[in-house]
């Protein structure tokens, strides 16, 4: 395919980010060519795109994880230094898109992983953070001029709303499971509200896995009756599964021992808000998520995703988990045409930033 376009570039990582970047880019007849399989075989799938089509416009890294294997990590950047030299050597530009600003999410080797980091920014002809928010803690925390900063964001992509929830069998019995619960609330003179809580809970950035208890409580004394869905890989290591034993302690949480997909079309309908925090510098896709179906996020004081729903008005931060008095009426007067504007603001075709405005 890359033969019949004047452009291609390489790109990181095949998931679907790499999938949605490539279709946008298709509208400057550009090729963003992802590499599928593990990183360190890098240098091949280069030797080999360069032998079918020549040498690409650009290559774009993204994630920097390391991983528990000294000798993996170690081979992992042996891997990188190649591909970098073949580039440099070859001129063709290299670029960054930095997820994690002030660290990566796995990190088994801080000093090498922190030297891993200071290497790609200073080889890579620009950085690029997921959100233009991101641009001063990126400069600071990379020591980069901000003017060798850009940003490319995500952008949100229909999922299954047209597909009946009576064909999903988690959602059928969740929805039996909320409305017991929901009558149980009521019954004890509380306000039914649900909440979605998913992400990685054996990372430690993951921290509103240790805080859904508190909020729980906290809410029950303000005379709300909070019912958190919770999904996620419990099974992964000790600080999963120490979450998981905190968690399955708590009655009026449904817990869902592994990654949870759940329909738009029931998030919508059975969802009153996600609830959120992290602590480092990087952006969750939920918060495009929860801004397509119009849904609120409650996060954590902590990290830059305060920062963001902040900014954007999308969402209520909370100070050490607590639910206040005004709490409901926050989350309820949020104005819809916020979503709408972030989402405009916020699109697959930010990469453009990359493959049209930088060529070799």
């Amino acid at each position: 395919m890359a033969t019949c376009m004047s452009r291609y570039f390489i790109i990181q990582k095949d998931d679907e980010k790499s999938k949605f970047w490539a279709e946008a880019a298709k509208a400057q007849k550009v090729v963003l060519v992802a590499q599928p399989g593990s990183p360190i075989r890098a240098p091949l799938f280069l030797l080999s795109q360069h032998t079918r089509f020549g040498l690409p416009s650009g290559y774009i890294f993204r994630y920097l994880n390391d991983y528990s294997s000294l000798f993996k990590t170690i081979l992992r950047l042996v891997s990188e230094v190649t591909v970098i030299c073949m580039l440099r050597l070859s001129g063709v530009p290299i670029f960054w898109i930095c997820h994690n600003v002030d660290r990566e999410s796995s990190a088994n080797f801080p000093r090498i992983s922190s030297l891993r980091r200071r290497l790609f920014a200073w080889v890579s002809s620009r950085v690029f953070v997921t959100d233009p928010l991101l641009i001063p803690y990126a400069s600071l925390y990379l020591r980069l001029s901000p003017e060798k900063i850009g940003y490319v964001t995500f952008g949100f992509n229909k999922g299954d709303e047209h597909i009946s929830d009576e064909s999903n069998e988690v959602s059928i019995d969740l929805k039996k499971a909320l409305w017991i619960k929901k009558s149980e609330m009521k019954n004890k003179g509380l306000r039914p509200l649900v909440t979605l809580v998913l992400g990685s809970p054996g990372s430690n950035k993951s921290i509103h896995f240790d805080y859904l208890v508190k909020l729980i409580d906290s809410a029950r004394i303000h005379g709300v009756g909070v019912i958190a869905i919770v999904g996620g890989d419990f099974h992964g290591s000790d600080l999963s599964r120490s979450r998981h034993q905190q968690l399955s302690d708590c009655s009026q949480i449904f817990l869902f021992e592994s990654h949870l997909k759940l329909t738009d079309l029931f998030i919508a309908e059975h969802i009153d808000f996600y609830f959120r925090g992290y602590s480092d510098f990087s952006v969750p896709y939920t918060i495009y998520e929860s801004c397509a179906l119009k849904k609120p996020l409650l996060v954590m004081n902590l990290g830059f995703l305060s920062e963001l729903i902040k900014y954007h008005g999308i969402g209520v931060v909370l100070n050490e988990g607590m639910w206040k008095t005004d709490t409901v009426a926050k989350l309820e007067n949020i104005n819809p045409e916020k979503y709408d504007l972030f989402l405009m603001r916020h699109q697959w075709s930010s990469i453009n930033s990359i493959v049209h405005d930088h060529s070799f």
